[in-house]
């Protein structure tokens, strides 16, 4: 599923709980082009940084990123964004819509985008001085324990002018959003949510029932395995409902709405209950190896691939037990 929530380590989350963006209305000017290059907002950022004697906080997301926009959130709630403001220029690159996003990201990430968001303090000269990737991979969103702690060491190292309140504030806003969201993790939707109707093939839903956990994670033609670090993540499928989690705890839930094991490729829609969005995408089965490719740009992928130009996310898990 890649967004990494721990988007936390969300790229996970992106497969079943990709992105999506809204194709531009025939007559309506596609207002792409009018979207800075990464480099010119990361050049702005360090200029005005250095002229305000702060750093860069430097945001990695994509269009309609649940996570990233949970994250924009964060950064805004009055105990966080006092710290924020006063200590760091925040620059955006959109790996979705800034052409030139792959070659800025290069020189951070070389073997490529380990899941969005992804995030990283600058100095003016444009060096990361740390980033979001913790001990086991890019920890995303902090909602995890692991998470809060080393989005809290990113900015103790960083800041130059934190107090021991402005900590505790801090902490405490991390600790309380996290609470909030893995609260609504273990829950169904509340009497009256509304979902999108599509059909499902409940004959197709047994198939996909237990837990299967992540082996390879393919975003931008970048791919990342067990064998080179990808850290432990893992949904459970039971009915139509869908846990994502890593380690030992769940993160995010959603709801299968649209299953049709009939075509070619199969199609799979996952309505997201935080935000009730629905991700479009395809899948396959084969002995116990379930491949789930969504797209990043709002339309159902047609081939299982992930490449820089069609913005899929590519998914493989491995079944490790039944419902």
């Amino acid at each position: 599923m890649v967004l990494l929530a721990p988007p936390i380590r969300f790229v996970v989350m992106l497969s079943l709980l990709g992105t999506g963006a809204a194709a531009t209305p025939p007559g309506v000017e596609d207002d792409t082009a009018r979207v800075p290059l990464a480099q010119e907002s990361l050049d702005e950022a360090l200029e005005r940084a250095k002229s305000l004697g702060k750093r860069v906080f430097l945001q990695v997301g994509g269009p309609n990123c649940v996570w990233c926009d949970t994250l924009d959130r964060l950064l805004t709630h009055e105990h966080v964004a006092p710290v924020m403001e006063r200590e760091y220029v925040i620059a955006k690159i959109d790996v979705g819509r800034m052409k030139d996003a792959p070659e800025v990201l290069e020189r951070y990430l070389p073997e490529g985008v380990p899941g969005i968001p992804w995030y990283a303090i600058l100095d003016v000269d444009g060096e990361a001085i740390v980033t979001s990737n913790g001990p086991d991979g890019n920890i995303g969103y902090p909602v995890l324990d692991e998470g809060i702690e080393h989005f809290l060491s990113m900015v103790e190292r960083t800041a130059r002018n934190l107090d021991e309140d402005g900590t505790d504030r801090l902490k405490h806003a991390l600790v309380a959003e996290a609470s909030k969201i893995r609260d609504e993790a273990g829950f169904s939707p509340p009497s009256g949510a509304t979902t999108t109707t599509l059909e499902v093939d409940a004959e197709g839903l047994p198939d996909l029932a237990g837990t299967w956990t992540c082996v390879s994670l393919t975003f931008l033609d970048k791919v990342q395995t067990i064998d080179s670090g990808l850290p432990s993540r893992w949904i459970r499928i039971s009915g139509d409902q869908v846990t994502s989690g890593f380690g030992d705890e769940a993160a995010f839930v959603s709801e299968i709405t649209h299953l049709d094991p009939t075509t070619s490729p199969r199609q799979i829609n996952l309505t997201r209950l935080r935000d009730d969005q629905t991700i479009l995408g395809i899948y396959e089965l084969d002995e116990g190896t379930l491949t789930i490719c969504t797209s990043h740009r709002g339309t159902r992928p047609t081939a299982f691939e992930a490449t820089e130009a069609d913005g899929n996310l590519l998914t493989v898990y491995r079944k490790l037990d039944s419902d």
